[in-house]
């Protein structure tokens, strides 16, 4: 089964089954279980409206929001914060550590997050991704000179 994540807002690269339950609400009335907005949707915009309805029968039933299993950027992104913590802890001035040895530990710690935030997302292969194109149904009208840049959903 193709996995389902979100690719905007505070859930980015959140798994469908890990969003709150107040945003999968929010999901559920954009992705509505409609005929007409369906019907001349692509493949993604239909499987993501299945998911997203059948998620919130699941939570209807019982069912909780699954925890939240970070990506490696953000395990690599926490390594270095932590990391970098601990390491102030024996070197900064405050502590009777040395001026000069914070100022490198903070240069390793921008060059290390400007490494982390270069990795890529590890998506499994096949996910679909919630973002601009599959969010509402193709030919979807707005009032004249509104886009869909215009619009955040």
């Amino acid at each position: 089964m193709k996995r389902i994540l979100i690719g905007f807002g505070d859930y980015k690269d959140y798994h469908l089954a890990e969003v709150p339950d107040d945003f999968l609400a929010i999901l559920q009335k954009r992705f509505p279980l409609d005929l007409q907005a369906c019907a001349s949707s692509n493949a993604d915009y239909l499987l993501v409206t299945i998911a997203v309805n059948q998620e919130c029968a699941r939570r209807g039933e019982g069912g909780k929001a699954l925890r939240r299993m970070p990506s490696v950027r953000e395990l690599a992104l926490d390594i270095v914060n932590q990391g970098f913590r601990h390491v102030s802890k024996v070197h900064h001035p405050d502590r009777n550590g040395e001026v000069e040895a914070q100022k490198r530990a903070s240069d390793a710690k921008r060059q290390l997050l400007d490494a982390c935030n270069k990795l890529k997302v590890d998506y499994e292969p096949g996910a679909i991704l919630i973002d601009s194109t599959t969010i509402r149904p193709p030919g979807r009208q707005f009032s004249e000179g509104i886009t869909d840049d215009d619009v955040p959903f």
